[in-house]
């Protein structure tokens, strides 16, 4: 995936304005610092189960880009972002609420993709650690991370962001992942990233997050995901997975 190459964070980042120090802390407030305290929490609403019942389309229903933007605005611009610590993956969350409520998207997409392999998938299914965090849930409803992250992912797919970011030279060492879950594939891409050739062992019949019946976007199963396919992939159960045209990005 295509990562921008931050250097500042918080409000007006530029990007590449101050080389060796990687998301610096820039003093900006937040572009709408007291919007929690006029708009309340919503969260996408399940679809009738009626429904739902009759295919393996998404549970929720769609959320626009201007709600989930208005749902960003909520953020607080915390002096100490408790978010941040509760994440596992360490994401720039309230960095990416608000270029997300300011409609920079793209932005958000890079600020997001710096420190999540699969944000459309941790959007989905996370336990939300950083809501549970979130200061403003302290005597109110917490900020809608996980929507957001969710909507900032699926904006990137939908405009053709989400590209394979190759390595600029090859290494030419090999190395091989065993296991083709998300830690497994977030491994890989780091590793093919890094310039080595990459090859994902996996004890199924196909290899999970990569076969083309586990890939879920848009309310529909796709044929790959292009960012990060392995090179290849060997099943000990069956035979060598289809090798794809281009490595792990």
């Amino acid at each position: 995936m295509t990562i921008a190459p931050t250097c500042r964070r918080g409000v007006g980042a530029r990007v590449g304005s101050c080389p060796g120090a990687p998301f610096a802390v820039a003093a900006i407030a937040m572009g709408n610092p007291d919007a929690f305290l006029s708009r309340g929490r919503r969260v996408p609403a399940h679809r009738p189960v009626a429904s739902r019942v009759h295919d393996w389309q998404e549970l929720y229903e769609p959320f626009s880009r201007p709600e989930a933007s208005e749902q960003a605005s909520r953020c607080m611009s915390c002096g100490i972002p408790y978010c941040h610590a509760a994440c596992p993956l360490g994401n720039l969350i309230s960095d990416w609420n608000d270029l997300a409520y300011r409609g920079r998207w793209r932005d958000a997409a890079d600020r997001l993709l710096a420190t999540n392999n699969f944000p459309e998938l941790t959007g989905r299914l996370c336990p939300e650690l950083c809501e549970a965090a979130c200061a403003l849930s302290i005597n109110d409803e917490p900020v809608t991370n996980a929507v957001v992250e969710k909507q900032i992912a699926e904006v990137a797919w939908s405009e053709g962001w989400v590209v394979p970011q190759r390595a600029r030279t090859r290494t030419g060492k090999k190395v091989g992942v065993v296991g083709s879950g998300p830690a497994g594939l977030a491994a890989a891409q780091q590793l093919a990233r890094a310039g080595h050739q990459v090859t994902v062992f996996e004890r199924a019949r196909r290899c999970a997050m990569a076969s083309p019946t586990s890939n879920w976007r848009n309310g529909s199963w796709s044929a790959a995901w292009p960012s990060f396919a392995p090179k290849a992939c060997r099943s000990a159960a069956g035979p060598r997975w289809a090798r794809t045209s281009r490595s792990t990005s």
